[in-house]
């Protein structure tokens, strides 16, 4: 029976086999869950494992001159720590609009999961060696003026970025 020391084995200061086989055995399990439950986790971590990106400013690239805009990775590379929005001459309805306009810095950062983020109207995602993002963008001209005209237009596209 696993798991039984009979009384010859007890004097002999001995175990029977099965009952020493199963203690190995379960210490090599603690000691293997130790191992995991001890190790650091990263959400870039694996055999098919991302690199994070790289923090700080990347530039990205809209393809149209009226737009582009930069995005902030942080220090730790877990999320998006600021956005600035460039408009030269951006068509909104019957309105035009140039300048930059920042955001406060998020607290706490907009997250990148799995390589992916979303704030702002702009989603991206990270390719795997964390130098390069790409995504889509939009601009809903109605909450950029801060308008009450429906008929405002929403604008968007594709856009690029390298680090």
């Amino acid at each position: 029976m696993l798991g039984t020391i009979d009384k010859e084995h007890m004097q002999k200061g001995g175990i029977k086999k099965p009952l020493a086989i199963g203690l190995g055995v379960g210490i090599v399990a603690i000691v293997v869950i130790v191992i995991i439950v001890t190790q650091p986790f990263s959400p870039f971590s694996g055999e098919d494992a991302e690199i994070a990106p790289r923090p700080g400013e990347w530039a990205a690239s809209t393809g149209c001159d009226e737009f582009t805009f930069t995005f902030t990775v942080s220090p730790d590379s877990t999320g998006i720590s600021q956005i600035s929005l460039h408009f030269t001459e951006f068509e909104c309805g019957n309105v035009e609009t140039t300048g930059i306009w920042q955001s406060d810095p998020f607290d706490p950062v907009k997250p990148i999961t799995g390589g992916q983020f979303s704030a702002l109207g702009i989603q991206g995602t990270f390719d795997k060696t964390g130098t390069h993002a790409s995504g889509t963008w939009e601009i809903d001209c109605q909450d950029l003026l801060d308008s009450n005209n429906q008929d405002l237009p929403t604008h968007s596209g594709t856009w690029t970025a390298s680090r």
